[in-house]
């Protein structure tokens, strides 16, 4: 009889309007679907957007307040609280997952890879320079997170000044100290370059890997055709194509360079998306294009 893992995803969050959208809670409905959830949002949230939360599945406990410790930060509320109730134990594999990437489809291939691995640390990319796990999709073992040294690398993360001392300190950090306690580390991906960033289409196509990082767009110096942002967008399976482009615009995840060249993706690549919802539509005399009856687009 096979037997289902169980594990637990501690997911750390951060909205600088204090917005819980659609991209995030798409994220957590889909990883609900895999085990229990502790959600910690570096982010203070006023109380219609906190309630959204509670729709979603399998979300043991949440905290929604800012802290400024950025994803460690939560990472530390998340482990403390599940290591205060016990419940450590119960699982098989605990995740450190973090919205610095949307999630563009179902998970369940990422997961049963990584759980193939045989290291007790692994991620979706191993950078060869400096050696480490990047920190966005984390999956430990439990001789990692039933271990006092994890305990008290975890429980003592701090505030620092930038987040460049937080990736040298607890990202790169926790990768050797897991290396100087005999442990190996696994990467789906090994590189040097910043390959989620620099070759989105790569992860999503090639490697069928359902990430986008959230800043793939703004990095300085990668200047998009228009082309090779059509090319992103196509790659990301409906509806989440039309939530990550208003995500991305809202909270300004763009050069200003490449903002014009996003927008006929609105127009060119996302509109055959809608218009087919409106085809469908039980009621076309409506003037407005809605959207999941809530979102208004354009008059037509």
């Amino acid at each position: 009889m096979l037997v289902c893992p169980k594990r637990l995803f501690i997911f750390a969050a951060y909205d600088a309007d204090g917005i819980i959208d659609e991209t995030l809670l798409y994220y957590l409905r889909s990883l609900s679907e895999f085990g229990d959830i502790v959600f910690v949002m570096d982010s203070d949230a006023p109380a219609n957007e906190v309630k959204k939360i509670d729709a979603v599945p399998n979300i043991l406990y949440h905290q929604i307040a800012r802290h400024g410790e950025y994803d460690f930060g939560s990472y530390k509320r998340g482990y403390a609280w599940a290591l205060e109730q016990g419940i450590l134990g119960n699982y098989d594999y605990v995740y450190l997952v973090n919205d610095s990437c949307y999630l563009t489809g179902c998970p369940a291939r990422l997961i049963r890879k990584l759980e193939r691995k045989q290291g007790a640390i692994s991620g979706p990319y191993k950078k060869l320079s400096p050696l480490h796990i990047q920190s966005f999709f984390l999956r430990l073992k439990p001789i990692v997170f039933m271990s006092d040294w994890f305990q008290e690398f975890i429980l003592n993360v701090s505030r620092q000044d930038s987040k460049l001392d937080i990736v040298k300190k607890y990202e790169i950090g926790l990768s050797t100290l897991a290396r100087n306690h005999g442990l190996h580390l696994s990467g789906l991906i090994s590189g040097r370059t910043l390959l989620f960033y620099e070759q989105p289409v790569t992860i999503l196509k090639k490697y069928r890997y359902p990430l986008l990082k959230k800043q793939v767009f703004s990095i300085g110096r990668i200047n998009w055709s228009r082309h090779a942002i059509q090319n992103v967008y196509r790659a990301i399976q409906l509806p989440q194509r039309y939530f990550i482009y208003q995500n991305a615009i809202r909270t300004k995840n763009y050069m200003s360079s490449n903002i014009e060249r996003s927008k006929y993706c609105d127009k060119k690549t996302l509109c055959p998306f809608v218009l087919s919802i409106v085809r469908k539509s039980k009621h076309p005399q409506h003037r407005w294009l809605i959207l999941f009856n809530s979102i208004q687009i354009c008059k037509i």
